[in-house]
This record gives structure tokens, C-alpha cells and sequence, in this order.
């Protein structure tokens, strides 16, 4: 007898706010944050750096990603990051208030 084996269910952590959801062969990529790591530089906060920290996708492929959901508008600043590397029909789903406030920090 075969034994038939049938993922239901399966989480992938990307980074601390940032995860892929499998379920029965969907991905489902929750959220696309980039932490940010500020460092100063002579106790002086005005003067600082920025350096960016992408999410590890060396255990999941970005392109098998068929869903994106984006849960506040701190979450979506990754977006940028990851959205020429998703499938071409990949849907990409958040509330306006998110988009709008969103897309302001991206300008900032």
C-alpha cells in the first residue's frame, strides 16, 4: 500500500515581520517588511545611517510566491524590494489607508 502524503499547511519565517504561508500548494506571502537597522554615528541623531536588511529568501522561492497580503502601512516598505522578483500574476492585496500611507514613506 501507498502512503499518500498531503502538504496542508506549512509556515516560512523571513524575517521578523515577514512570512510565506503554504497552504494545499498556494504560497501566500504575509507582509514584505524591511527591518531597519539604524546606526549613528558620533552620538549626533541627526546624522545617521540607514542600513537595510532584506528578508532571507534563501529557503523559499520569491517566484512560486502567488499571493501577497500587506497588513499595515509599516509592512509594505519591502514591496519595493520584492516586486520584480514575483511571478507576473502574482495579486498583491492591502486597504487603501495602507497604500496612501504607505506610499507616503516610501517618498519620504
Amino acid at each position: 500500500k501507498k502512503k499518500l502524503y498531503r502538504e496542508i499547511m506549512k509556515l516560512y519565517a523571513l524575517g521578523k515581520h515577514s512570512f510565506i504561508l503554504r497552504v494545499n500548494m498556494v504560497n501566500v506571502m504575509i507582509d514584505t517588511t524591511v527591518p531597519f537597522d539604524t546606526m549613528y554615528t558620533h552620538n549626533n541623531y541627526n546624522n545617521h545611517k540607514i542600513h537595510i536588511v532584506p528578508p532571507n529568501f534563501h529557503m523559499f522561492d520569491i517566484k512560486s510566491v502567488d499571493v501577497v497580503l500587506i497588513s499595515n502601512f509599516r509592512t509594505i516598505l519591502g514591496l519595493p524590494y520584492i516586486v520584480h522578483q514575483l511571478k507576473q500574476n502574482c495579486k498583491i492585496y492591502a486597504t487603501n489607508p495602507t497604500v496612501e500611507i504607505g506610499h507616503r514613506m516610501l517618498l519620504e
